[in-house]
Order: structure tokens, then C-alpha cells, then sequence
């Protein structure tokens, strides 16, 4: 199957919206018709995971000067997100240009579970009607950054 013919389901309407140290509006975030975003899965019970949203962070400023593609963490945590809180509450982490979707149900994983590896990762670059059109580990992966990047400056020209 192509992926492009493959949709994520939109955000349920359990999940909570949570960045105390942006400045933006982060309830944009949220509109399904926003333009590009890349969703990605982040466990916040896991202190190592969490660093991961630096990495994001770096990668949203790379990919602002091709094109505004949103990064939308979907947060998924087994300690009520505690260390997710601490994390901010201990200010162990600057400002975030993006909010993060806090999936306190763990819907969005179940209605995107069969997108979702063993191990809870998933990323992927989608359109404005939400079909995918990359997945991958920009993060992780040089391959895939490049492939991310691409995909991002072919929509551009």
C-alpha cells in the first residue's frame, strides 16, 4: 500500500494541549488543516526520551527556512507524566517553539496502532489532510533526516 493512501486519525479529544514556556499560541496546533506536520511519539516516563524534544526543537528551526511544517509530540507517558513536569519544573529545559500533545488516554496509539512500532516510536511527515506521506527517524537517522528534508523542499518548488 502506498503511504500516501494511508491517514493518521485526527487527535482524539482527550489529549491536552501543554507547554508552559512557549510564547506562541499553541492551540493552533491542534487545527487538522494547519498545512505540514510531522507527528512523533514521545514517552515522557522516560527521562532519556524526553531529551529528544532538543533535538526536535533543532530540527524545527532546520525545516522553518524550507517550508512551516509543525512538530506535534504526542506525549505518551506511564507516570501520569510526572517526569515530564519535572522536567519543566526544574528548568532543565528552555523554551519550546512547540506545543506538546499530551495523550493522557493513550488514543491517539490505539486509533494509530497499527503505525506504531514494538518499541512506541512512530514519526511521520504529513499533508494537511493528514496523509502520510514519510515516516522515519529524522532524529535518529541521518538517512531519514535527509529524506525528510527533501520531501519538505520538493513541496516548496
Amino acid at each position: 500500500m502506498n503511504l500516501f493512501e494511508i491517514t493518521i486519525s485526527t487527535l482524539p479529544d482527550s489529549v491536552e494541549v501543554y507547554n508552559p514556556l512557549s510564547t506562541e499560541d499553541v492551540s493552533l496546533a491542534l487545527v487538522n488543516d494547519s498545512g505540514w506536520k510531522i507527528y512523533t511519539l514521545i514517552n515522557t516516563s522516560c527521562a532519556t526520551c524526553i531529551l529528544q524534544l532538543k533535538e526536535w526543537q533543532d530540527f524545527q528551526k532546520e525545516i522553518r527556512y524550507i517550508k512551516d511544517v509543525r512538530i506535534l509530540p504526542i506525549c505518551y507517558s506511564t507516570d501520569d507524566f510526572e517526569v515530564l513536569k519535572y522536567w519543566f519544573e526544574s528548568k532543565n529545559v528552555d523554551s519550546l517553539n512547540f506545543p506538546l500533545i499530551l495523550d493522557v488516554k493513550n488514543q491517539f496509539i490505539k486509533k494509530n496502532s497499527d503505525l506504531v512500532n514494538d518499541l512506541g516510536e512512530f514519526t511521520a511527515l504529513v499533508d494537511h489532510n493528514n496523509h502520510i506521506l514519510l515516516t522515519g527517524d529524522p532524529i535518529g537517522s541521518t538517512s531519514d533526516r535527509e529524506r525528510f528534508l527533501e520531501k519538505i523542499q520538493e513541496s516548496y518548488e
